[in-house]
């Protein structure tokens, strides 16, 4: 296997992976291939999915640098867009 495996909980040059730096740099390392993409846990995918399609990227670009299928991507933003809703609430 080609590549080394991202650390949990995604630190990368000292940013937290909420940061744009840090998933930044994992995708230029998923994209040189010293990160295997394969090898990504689903919150580090995640976090890659949020920033590209904020990027503009489509749903097949994205599985293609992820190397995951478009279903997983589409059920990625899915589960990030309920990450981030607001729950409306009735004041009575």
């Amino acid at each position: 296997m080609r590549g080394r495996q991202p650390e949990l909980g995604i630190k990368h040059e000292g940013h937290e992976e909420d940061s744009g730096p840090g998933v930044l740099s994992l995708l230029r390392e998923i994209r040189s291939g010293t990160v295997v993409a394969t090898s990504l846990g689903k919150e580090n995918r995640r976090a890659c999915v949020e920033y590209l399609a904020a990027e503009g990227f489509s749903v097949a670009e994205m599985s293609e640098t992820l190397k995951v299928s478009d279903r997983t991507i589409r059920r990625d933003r899915l589960a990030i867009r309920s990450a981030h809703a607001v729950e409306r609430t009735l004041l009575c």
